[in-house]
């Protein structure tokens, strides 16, 4: 295991440094506390994050790899419910421009702790820092039967939490909150190669549903911002490639094309849509080829 590659998937890779100064190795994990990353320098934020990491590590998580040799990691493709939350800043942008660059860290960096704090709180996982930006599920390491309730809660909370804090002008923050709950591809069936890397570095298969499902609760009415949704599909495509996840491409090409579509680029929809349904020889009655089908044929 790389601790550096380990706190990189967390959104943390910034403390790579301190970790490796102060030699902690994938055998000290579990021993370490609140007090200990406290006294690494860790806000509060970052410190729930990895001690929320370390409680869903397996004994196997914590050694390195050892492949039998002339064998390749495979892993299984599984459907899982889960609920997904996106937190995002309220006027972000025009904040930007009006504080300095150390004013704007320093509101960031509280909003982003009370923002996981109230997510761990409830046992939910962040997923991921996009600046102002928080994705995080529910129902992924740990799984309860009331996911999707856990979600409701820690947004209320949020929202209450993040109204709380100022900027240096003393005026209010607010935060907006988007959850969504449904199946996603836990692990989808790729290449040799993806799989290779995913053994090595940690990564989630399912990373490219999230960031579609993301982009999704961006086009809602009450989280409504086209350019993040647009980034959020295209880097849910990258992955899908990144990995070879035909299927999980599919689905993002389809929701950007979607987007595209209804915003009035009309070919440039079908041009990206066109060759990844022209991929698929079979399963032309699944859900997914259905939905993508009928878009194309209302784009030509």
């Amino acid at each position: 295991m790389d601790i550096a590659a380990w706190l990189s998937g967390l959104g943390l890779a910034k403390y790579a440094t301190i970790f490796a100064k102060n030699e902690i190795t994938p055998e000290v994990l579990p021993h370490l506390s609140d007090a200990d990353l406290e006294a690494l320098g860790l806000p509060m934020g970052p410190r729930k994050l990895v001690l929320a990491a370390i409680a869903g590590l397996g004994n196997a998580d914590m050694r390195d790899p050892k492949p039998v040799a002339g064998s390749t990691p495979r892993v299984e493709a599984e459907r899982r419910q889960l609920t997904v939350m996106f937190v995002d800043l309220v006027g972000s942008t025009a904040l930007s421009s009006q504080l300095d660059p150390e004013e704007m860290a320093e509101v960031i960096g509280k909003y982003q702790n009370a923002v996981a704090g109230e997510i761990t709180r409830v046992d939910g996982h962040v997923a991921k820092f996009m600046g102002d930006g928080v994705l995080a599920y529910f129902g992924w390491p740990r799984a309860h039967e009331d996911e999707a309730e856990r979600a409701v809660r820690a947004g209320l909370a949020i929202t209450a939490a993040v109204a709380k804090l100022v900027t240096p002008a003393n005026e209010p923050l607010g935060a907006r909150v988007g959850i969504a709950t449904g199946l996603v591809v836990v692990g989808d069936l790729v290449g040799e190669g993806a799989a290779q890397e995913v053994a090595a570095t940690g990564a989630h298969l399912w990373e490219s549903e999230l960031h579609r499902i993301a982009g999704n609760l961006l086009l809602s009415s009450a989280t409504l911002d086209v350019e993040r949704s647009e980034a959020h599909y295209l880097r849910a495509i990258e992955v899908a490639r990144e990995q070879h996840a035909a299927s999980l491409n599919l689905r993002a090409s389809t929701s950007l094309a979607r987007l595209w579509a209804h915003r009035g680029d009309r070919h440039k929809a079908y041009d990206l849509l066109a060759p990844v349904y022209a991929w698929f020889t079979e399963g032309f009655d699944t859900r997914d080829l259905v939905d993508a089908k009928e878009l194309l044929d209302q784009l030509r």
